[in-house]
């Protein structure tokens, strides 16, 4: 039970960052996109939670790889 709670956790960990990604890029290639985030409103909240999804995503592949070379695996 603990591995498939931890294995779904980690599928909707990784959508986000995927969604995210996919955000940003469509944001840096549709200019109506940017004008809609510069226009205030929604769109603004949206950005800054994919910003901090983004983010934190970058963070949680560095300490997997720091985790992979430092940690004992028999624990």
């Amino acid at each position: 039970m603990k591995g498939t709670i931890h294995f779904m956790l980690k599928k909707i960990v990784y959508s986000a960052w995927l969604i995210s990604i996919i955000y940003f890029i469509c944001y840096l290639t549709m200019p109506f996109l940017e004008n809609a985030v510069k226009s205030g409103g929604l769109m603004i909240y949206i950005h800054v939670i994919m910003d901090l999804i983004l983010i934190g995503g970058f963070f949680f592949i560095f300490v997997s790889i720091i985790r992979f070379f430092f940690a004992n695996p028999d624990k």
